[in-house]
């Protein structure tokens, strides 16, 4: 979000994406910024790049994405880092000791950096994938092992059995 400069690191952003699990598995990148001269079209699909949105619609875009990037070469401040923090959005940023001093407090969890490169920022989405997909199979076994102790057959026999230790 923001410039399309070379300090902000979009072109690290698209290439590392492009060979990413991310673009492999049709999650979508969105790109926004205002500039799109200094970026060259991407031939993905998976990958959409608005010119400009209103601030409200990048917000709630930042509210229901997986994760923000950051794929800054530098930068003082990093406000969409705050934005998607206090949005409940995780964060993947460059390691820069700039936003590594603003965001000191931040929960560890919420902020993940990675050395700004191709190679770093490409394992970096694709350890989203595997992050993502090991919470999705655990939430699986945990729906299974829940639909498994409170089937009708089973709450039956659990009441059957409360009653026979009753009687």
């Amino acid at each position: 979000m923001g410039r399309f400069a070379y300090q902000k690191g979009v072109d690290i952003l698209l290439n590392a994406y492009k060979k990413s699990i991310l673009s492999r598995c049709g999650i979508l990148l969105v790109v926004i910024g205002d500039d799109q001269k200094n970026i060259s079209k991407s031939s993905s699909a998976n990958i959409t790049i608005y010119k400009c949105l209103p601030r409200h619609e990048v917000l709630e875009l930042m509210r229901t994405s997986l994760i923000l990037v950051v794929p800054s070469r530098f930068e003082e401040r990093g406000t969409v880092i705050g934005e998607a923090l206090a949005l409940g959005t995780s964060v993947l940023a460059s390691d820069l000791s700039s936003l590594r001093c603003a965001y000191l407090n931040a929960p560890r969890e919420a902020i993940n950096y990675f050395n700004l490169n191709e190679v770093e920022l490409t394992q970096a989405l694709n350890n989203i994938v595997d992050s993502s997909l090991k919470v999705t199979l655990k939430k699986r076994y945990e729906f299974r092992k829940y639909a498994q102790n409170f089937n009708s057959k089973e709450v039956v026999k659990q009441y059957l059995k409360l009653y026979r230790k009753l009687l």
